[in-house]
């Protein structure tokens, strides 16, 4: 794996149940485990989440959902988006969507 834009955080869900930060990868890295795995045809034994990952998780929906609206908020001008990060441009634009 290649990360050209944003990180990607891999971890592993515990038996309990509690997600285990192994390491993050940011935009020009790469990921030697994958590497590995791929090279021996081991099976990865952690998930790479993305942020927009993350932030659909706790929302309960699909990354793809949530990157298409950020990405639509971005061309509107309500926030700026950055690596790692999303910056509010326009809050009450966006407070005026939530509350319709």
């Amino acid at each position: 794996m290649l990360v050209l834009e944003g990180s990607v955080k891999a971890q592993i869900i515990s038996e309990a149940g509690r997600e285990m930060l192994l390491y993050r990868v940011r935009s020009g890295d790469s990921c030697v485990l994958t590497t590995s795995c791929l090279l021996s045809g081991d099976q990865y034994p952690a998930e790479g989440i993305t942020e927009d990952q993350v932030l659909a998780t706790k929302l309960g929906s699909a990354r793809e959902v949530i990157s298409r609206h950020l990405k639509r908020f971005e061309a509107y001008g309500w926030v700026a988006l950055n690596r790692g990060a999303i910056s509010l441009l326009d809050a009450g634009a966006l407070k005026n969507v939530a509350t319709k």
